[in-house]
Order: structure tokens, then C-alpha cells, then sequence
């Protein structure tokens, strides 16, 4: 055979830009540490904030056999709450496995450590084997099977006890999680897009400002009313500042500006961790900063100067700079007028 004819190879690997390989979500979760394990299982959690008063991790040494807990009411682990147990092995989860961590929650139950979850998921990157999932399917055969091997697992003062609270409980409570919908779930966190290092979801086209100035943009406003004022006279309230023919259209887009920032704040909320529009709006006022502290003839040319500055701004470092337009990041000198962090007239 000529090497001409020998064939292509075709891949279905996906790929960074367009050259260089990477590794799936599923591929990736196989290197985590059972820290790191535990952790993504924390984020994971939260997509179910409205079933939740609070997600916590609780995992460590003497956890009780707690990894990540879901309270469901604000009595914590004395009220109604869920078990997410997190096992990162080589391989898939076995009964051998499973055994002594339900032995540890009813054991600790016993001892009123915590209340007796309603509901246990096991959670591993492999699954658990099929033997182990045909037992979780059969509630009945699975207490059973608790029951007459649970007492190597046990000292002789507590197995009595243990066993008795075991045939009272519904196995049901016991299940595990398929790893391709526990990914799709994370999916819809806002830690999702930082740990896989994916594309942010898709941002809605934001709509016109409210009619008429909301309380929430007291502060701003009253900056550009001062604004107005110092260049023409006749300008001294929000009500000229609408509809005087010289700032009308100025002050109506910069009112556009300060809604396009605040809706990429609420996008922030729910598509990034905690934190990470801050981080961007700060790094917006460190950007612009030197240049509203300089000299000028009136507030309206340190306006101008700082807003072609923060136009300017190399922000490629932050996340969210692949959602963000001109008018965001402009806007967000807005939200720093509005806390006091930037004003455009001399006092």
C-alpha cells in the first residue's frame, strides 16, 4: 500500500479555538482530587437553591459520614435535610463500598449527631456498579441485605440499636446519581463556565430604561444634572435634564449605559461565582480612575474623558469580558457614581 492511500483519521475530540485539543467535562471530573470532587459537588447543589434554605459542605475529618448536606429548613441537621455522599474512586462504587457509610448514618443518627436524612445520593465519577444500582432499585432487598451484614460494622453496644432504626427506615431514601445529569445540572450554575473553561451561556438583549428616573438612580443622575447645570444654566433638575433639547439625548443614553451595566450585574448573579462582576467593576474604576483625578476645565470634559477611557480598557482578563459591550462597561461608571466612587464636577 502507498502511503497515499492510506486513510485520514477523523477525530471527534473538541477543540480550543482550532487547533488544540481538550479534554470533555466527563473526561475532566476523572482527575479531580476527592477535595476537588467534594467541591463540585458543593456547586452542583446549589442548582437546586429554591428546594434549599442553604447547601453547605461539611466534609472533613469527623464529618460524620457527611460529605455536602441540603437543609431544607432552617433547623440545619436537626430539621428535614439531604445527604449528598461524594466517593471519588478508580473505579465504580460497590456494595463493599456503600455498607459502612450507611452504617455511619445510622450509627450517628443514633447518637443525635444529626436528624436521619430523607434522602441519600451517592456521588462518584464512575457511578456505582450495576449490581450496586439493581440493589438501590429493590428498597426492600437492599434493608435486607443492610441488615444481616451491617454487624461486622458494628460494636455490640450500638448493633441492636442501629439495626432496629435500619428495618424502620424506607431504603428508598438510598439512590444514586447518573454523572451525565448531575453535568447538566452543574450546567446550569454559575460555576460551570470558570471550571470547564466553556463559552458563558448566551446574555439576553437587554430592554429600554424604565420610564421615568428609579430611586436606585438617585445618585448618578443628580452627578449629571451637575453636569448640565455648569454648561448650560437653564438645566438644574432631572425634569430639564429629560427634556431640555441640549441634554435630552445625552442623558437618556447614559441612562441606557447604567441599565446595560446593571442588567450584566444580574447576569453575573446567576452565570459566574460570586464576586466576579465586583472584580470586573473594579477593575473598570482602577482603569479610569487617573484620568477622573486629572485637571479639567468643567465636569463635562472629565465625563468625556473618562468614559473614552473606560472605552479603552483592556478588561480580557476577566470572564466576563466575552459578554460584556461598550455600553456595559461604560455604564459601570455609572454604577461608581451611584456609590460615590467617581464624580464628574469640582466640589
Amino acid at each position: 500500500m502507498q502511503s497515499d492511500d492510506l486513510p485520514t483519521p477523523t477525530t471527534q475530540i473538541g477543540t480550543v479555538g482550532t487547533r488544540h485539543p481538550t479534554l470533555s467535562p466527563q473526561q475532566l471530573i476523572m482527575f479531580f482530587s476527592a477535595d476537588e470532587w467534594e467541591q463540585f459537588i458543593w456547586e452542583w447543589a446549589t442548582a437546586a437553591r429554591e428546594e434549599y434554605r442553604a447547601v453547605k459542605r461539611v466534609g472533613g475529618t469527623g464529618d460524620g459520614g457527611v460529605d455536602v448536606a441540603g437543609f431544607r429548613t432552617s433547623n440545619g441537621l436537626e430539621g428535614e435535610w439531604h445527604c449528598f455522599q461524594c466517593k471519588h474512586y478508580a473505579s465504580s462504587i460497590g456494595w463493599a463500598d456503600l455498607l459502612p457509610e450507611l452504617v455511619k448514618v445510622f450509627r450517628h443518627t443514633l447518637l443525635g449527631d444529626y436528624a436521619l436524612p430523607t434522602r441519600y445520593v451517592v456521588l462518584a465519577p464512575r457511578g456505582v456498579s450495576r449490581a450496586l444500582e439493581r440493589l438501590i432499585l429493590k428498597p426492600t432487598q437492599m434493608r435486607e441485605k443492610f441488615l444481616d451484614e451491617a454487624s461486622k460494622w458494628l460494636s455490640e453496644d450500638e448493633r441492636q440499636g442501629v439495626l432496629d432504626l435500619a428495618a424502620a427506615t424506607d431504603f428508598a431514601m438510598f439512590e444514586s446519581a447518573e454523572i451525565d445529569v448531575v453535568l447538566e445540572t452543574h450546567s446550569r450554575t454559575s460555576y460551570y463556565s470558570v471550571r470547564f473553561g466553556s463559552e458563558l451561556p448566551m446574555r439576553e438583549i437587554p430592554g429600554s430604561p424604565p420610564q421615568g428616573v428609579q430611586p436606585e438612580e438617585s445618585v448618578y443622575v443628580q452627578r449629571l444634572v451637575e453636569v448640565y447645570s455648569e454648561r448650560w444654566a437653564e438645566i438644574d433638575s432631572v425634569t430639564t435634564a429629560e427634556t431640555h433639547e441640549r441634554s435630552r439625548a445625552h442623558f437618556a443614553k447614559q441612562r441606557i449605559r447604567f441599565f446595560r451595566a446593571e442588567a450584566l450585574r444580574a447576569y453575573a448573579r446567576d452565570s459566574v461565582p460570586e464576586g466576579t462582576f465586583e472584580r470586573f467593576q473594579e477593575d473598570i474604576y482602577n482603569g479610569v480612575i487617573d484620568t477622573a483625578d486629572m485637571t479639567f476645565n468643567s465636569g463635562w470634559d472629565r465625563l468625556t474623558n473618562v468614559m473614552a477611557s473606560a472605552g479603552h480598557l483592556n478588561l480580557t482578563s476577566h470572564l466576563l469580558v466575552t459578554r460584556a459591550e461598550q455600553d456595559d462597561i461604560k455604564g459601570a461608571c455609572h454604577q461608581l457614581a451611584n456609590d460615590g466612587k467617581l464624580h464628574w464636577v469640582d466640589e
